[in-house]
């Protein structure tokens, strides 16, 4: 029996064995077989092949710089110019300025050559890798901690309950303290703004004092106590100036009574002096004019006398003018209350008024004062209900975790609360450690991502730098271009003999590129066709091959000019053919080749597949699966920069390593299983 058991054993295992075998020839034979190749950097080459027509009298296309200024024209339409005659003269001034901006231009670009790769990023996660590690090693520390707390409930319940407890209590204590230190502050604002309000209303209070000072004194009729009295009034009037007044006052005083003095003397001293009115008729000139000399003194001097007078005067009064009606006020008030007439309440204001008219604060100021004392004991107030709620707070905390510690003490705790956040807290650490673990595992991936990304930088940043060294190399020659027209201080010659059949150039104009000086050379020219879409590569002045008659040999010449594109979407273009035997009409083969600059992806032409959603590529990516690793179909979106016959340049994240589908032995999509047997 155990044999037969063997041998049915045996038999299963072998026609497993035979199906597998079959199942993956069967899966071969339906797999695609592709060729691939990897990216590469390097240039396109655009070429264009076609036959020409040789037409008579050659025209020379003079080069125009666009942006250029015209300074003078030498020559006109139909004129003959021999080599070497000066044709026009650009804006030297004009080209300064140009030369300028183009120095600065391809200083720029130097700097842009030196600083690709100075900003680089460190591709170096190791303190990830370590924040990561770290990570996992508490949440272990955690898992640990939580069973500790689960395996002895209630002794950790205990400690956490005292812990809490004296928190709590240490709480209660500090919101005490606090909260007495914000109430004394709210009612120290309102007694500062009560003692501003003080302030402000204290001088009203003074006059009414300094009034009864000097009503007691009128009462008792003393003439010094009257005095004093008046003094007190004053004093309060001016305040710490009232010396001050006093002496000034005195002194105006004194200066009227010396002008009134001087002024009398002048008309003393006039009285005495006799003019003899004859004089004025005297026959003798001098005489007559001794005599109105005198006269306009005297009138000088006594209006010069009288004006001093009045000055003085007008200073005396001003000083005096407020003391006496003050004194006024006062007197009549004091009669007022020995008559004890009706009139002495109204006598008694007005003297206030008079008191207080420059010492009284502003009703709108003492009204805000009063609004804000009406604000700060608002506030007072709700301060104290704040921190008497906080503190009530606080003290419900620290009771109910007393009886908690009483229960526990009794024996008559509930621990299930407990048991069950432990557990959860148990969960949620294992759950931390593999959210860990994941974050460490995706760090590492990180780390290998970001080296293959700086490797695919570090090529990228190599093509920039010989795209960027093109642009400078091409700046440079512009730049000396303009710089050799500038020492030829911007005159341009005919660099051959013949007719000057077309000139657009006027002096003063600014060239936009569209303007032509043409001279017909009276050689021969070859004039060609090609598709707008490959010309765009060409420019004049690229060289130009051309077959002559015999179709074995060949000759070279520049594209002249270059004309607009036509409806049919074809460019026409010609060039000079040099010194042979042509006959006008016939055709000559010709081809234009142009190398393009650096493109850092490079990748067969055939590799480009196109449907609904734009262009893509198909990479090779393997996978595992039941059968083991297989390879399948990736399909990369790309964007095509150009392309020539062969090769296409497409912005797109590829390295080396890429494997690119070019073709297969059958039809595959994105996503089907495909098989390498080819690599380019």
């Amino acid at each position: 029996m155990e044999n037969k058991i063997k041998r049915l054993l045996i038999g299963f295992f072998a026609l497993m064995l035979v199906c597998t075998f079959l199942s993956r020839a069967a899966a071969a034979a339906v797999v695609a077989k592709v060729r691939v190749a990897s990216v590469k950097s390097g240039n396109l080459t655009y070429e264009i092949a076609g036959t020409g027509i040789v037409k008579a009298d050659a025209a020379k296309y003079m080069e125009l710089a666009a942006g250029y200024k015209i300074g003078t024209v030498s020559v006109r339409e139909g004129q003959e110019v021999k080599r070497g005659d000066l044709l026009f003269a650009y804006d030297v001034k004009q080209l300064k300025e140009i030369e300028k901006e183009k120095e600065n231009a391809l200083k720029k670009l130097r700097l842009q050559y030196q600083a690709i790769g100075v900003t680089d990023v460190s591709t170096d996660n190791s303190s990830e890798k370590d924040a990561a590690l770290l990570a996992v090693e508490n949440a272990k520390e955690d898992i640990d901690a939580a069973k500790r707390a689960l395996s002895d409930v209630k002794k950790t319940v205990k400690e956490n309950k005292e812990k809490a407890y004296k928190e709590a209590a240490d709480a209660l204590e500090e919101t005490k303290a606090s909260g007495k230190t914000a109430v004394k502050m709210s009612k120290r604002a309102v007694q500062d703004l009560e003692e501003e309000l003080s302030k402000m209303l204290l001088p009203e209070e003074e006059a009414g004092d300094v009034i009864n000072v000097y009503k007691k004194a009128a009462a008792e009729g003393i003439d010094s106590s009257i005095s004093s009295a008046l003094q007190v009034v004053f004093q309060y009037y001016y305040g710490e100036g009232y010396a001050e007044h006093c002496q000034k006052a005195e002194q105006a005083k004194k200066d009227l009574q010396r002008a009134r003095e001087d002024l009398a003397g002048i008309e003393q001293k006039w009285q005495n002096v006799n003019l003899e009115d004859y004089r004025m008729y005297d026959p003798d000139t001098s005489v007559r004019n001794a005599y109105y000399e005198q006269t306009a003194a005297k009138k000088a001097e006594l209006k010069g006398a009288n004006r001093a007078v009045e000055d003085a005067k007008e200073a005396y009064e001003k000083l005096t003018g407020k003391d006496e009606k003050l004194t006024e006020a006062l007197n009549n008030l004091r009669t007022a209350l020995i008559n004890k007439t009706a009139d002495a309440d109204v006598l008694e204001a007005a003297v206030y008024r008079m008191l207080t008219e420059d010492k009284k604060a502003d009703a709108s100021v003492l009204e805000a004062v009063r609004t804000k004392i009406s604000r700060a004991e608002e506030d007072e107030k709700a301060v104290e209900e704040e921190w008497e709620k906080k503190q009530k707070t606080a003290r419900e905390k620290a009771e109910v975790i007393l009886k908690d510690l009483e229960a526990i003490k009794a024996g008559s705790y509930d621990y299930s609360k407990e048991e069950q956040a432990f557990k959860k807290n148990l969960q949620e650490a294992e759950r931390t450690l593999k959210a860990a673990e994941l974050q460490q595992n995706s760090t590492e991936e990180k780390g290998r991502e970001a080296r293959e990304g700086e490797e695919k930088k570090e090529a990228s940043e190599n093509i920039d730098r010989s795209v960027l060294m093109i642009d400078i190399d091409k700046a440079a020659q512009e730049l000396k271009q303009l710089q050799n027209i500038i020492n030829g201080k911007g005159k341009i010659h005919a660099p051959a003999d013949g007719a000057v059949t077309t000139n657009n150039l006027e002096p003063g104009l600014l060239l936009t590129g569209q303007e032509k000086l043409v001279i017909t050379t009276g050689g021969y020219g070859l004039t060609m066709s090609a598709d707008a879409e490959d010309m765009k590569h060409f420019a004049a002045g690229d060289t130009v091959t051309v077959k002559t008659g015999d179709g074995e040999n060949t000759v070279t010449s520049q594209i002249e000019n270059i004309e607009l594109t036509g409806q049919d979407n074809k460019v026409n273009f010609t060039a000079i053919l040099p010194e042979g035997n042509y006959q006008a009409g016939e055709s000559l083969a010709f081809t234009l080749s142009k190398d393009s600059s650096d493109y850092r992806n490079c990748i067969p032409i055939q590799a480009l597949r196109q449907d609904s959603q734009g262009t893509y590529i198909l990479l090779v990516k393997e996978k595992e699966s039941v059968l083991g690793t297989i390879q399948e179909a990736f399909r990369m979106n790309v964007t095509v920069l150009s392309m020539d016959f062969k090769m296409a340049a497409v912005e797109a994240s590829l390295t080396e390593k890429d494997q690119i589908i070019t073709t297969g032995n059958r039809s595959f999509k994105e996503g089907d299983r495909v098989r390498v047997y080819e690599v380019e």
